[in-house]
């Protein structure tokens, strides 16, 4: 029961939702008095939530000689009614996808917030094995949102499982505890090559630039997180990068 219960809670229900109609799963057609004992909830409160799942078509009422009896619809219709629903909207993914394409050369952008905005951001730089990310900016600012044990324990190993190079044009800002956790200058066996940028030009925010899409993070104050994708942008500011990369050069 309880999984039952914790499953259709995933799937959207409240709480109380799923303890009601699952104990009119249990009991079958009956008054309300049983069935809200059973969820473990006031009779009154039961009929508030009986409405809310006969809108979802989870249960239905009809009259008796001894008043309102009410049932819940059985799993088999709903799942069935379900999978029905989910194909009609798969049918409509490709005018989904006409929505968020980069129609007319216009660049399509995301915005992100918080800790979780953040990975959820750079997450996205993985998906493709072999690829090169440019970064350039603070890690120290980064690090003060998502802390620097989230790219020791969890990005870091996923890139080197896809042999993902990247490129740092950072500022050498990190103390040396956290220098020392991530092992910043190890940079051969962790596919990475960094090159100092100079401290007086030092800016709170950072960029990833990879495949056709540039990731901007705007510092640990706004901890706002900006994906554009586009093929132009991500074209100029690799450029950009490559320039200043040269430009630093290898010190």
């Amino acid at each position: 029961m309880e999984e039952l219960l914790k499953k259709l809670i995933e799937y959207g229900l409240g709480e109380r939702e799923a303890a009601l109609y699952l104990a009119s799963l249990e009991i079958g057609e009956s008054g309300m008095a049983p069935v809200a004992k059973k969820a473990g909830i006031k009779r009154s409160t039961a009929y508030l939530t009986f409405e809310t799942l006969e809108a979802r078509g989870l249960m239905g009422s009809f009259k008796m000689r001894d008043g309102l009896h009410f049932v819940a619809t059985k799993p088999e219709i709903f799942f069935a009614r379900e999978e029905r629903r989910l194909k009609e909207l798969s049918n409509l993914l490709p005018k989904f996808k006409e929505l968020t394409s980069t129609k007319l050369g216009r660049p399509k952008i995301v915005y992100y917030e918080g800790k979780e905005g953040y990975r959820i951001a750079v997450e996205d730089s993985l998906k493709k094995p072999s690829e090169t990310i440019r970064y350039i900016g603070s890690y120290d600012e980064v690090y003060k949102v998502v802390g620097a044990d989230y790219d020791r324990d969890h990005y870091l190993p996923r890139r080197l499982k896809q042999r993902i190079f990247i490129k740092n044009l950072s500022f050498d800002d990190l103390n040396d505890k956290t220098k020392k956790q991530i092992d910043v200058e190890t940079n051969g066996e962790q596919l990475r090559e960094t090159r100092h940028l100079p401290s007086e030009y030092k800016f709170p925010s950072a960029s990833m630039i990879y495949s056709n899409k540039v990731i901007i993070f705007a510092g640990s104050q706004e901890k706002v997180v900006v994906v554009i994708e586009s093929v132009e942008i991500a074209h100029s500011e690799k450029q950009k990068f490559d320039l200043l990369w040269d430009l630093v050069g290898n010190k």
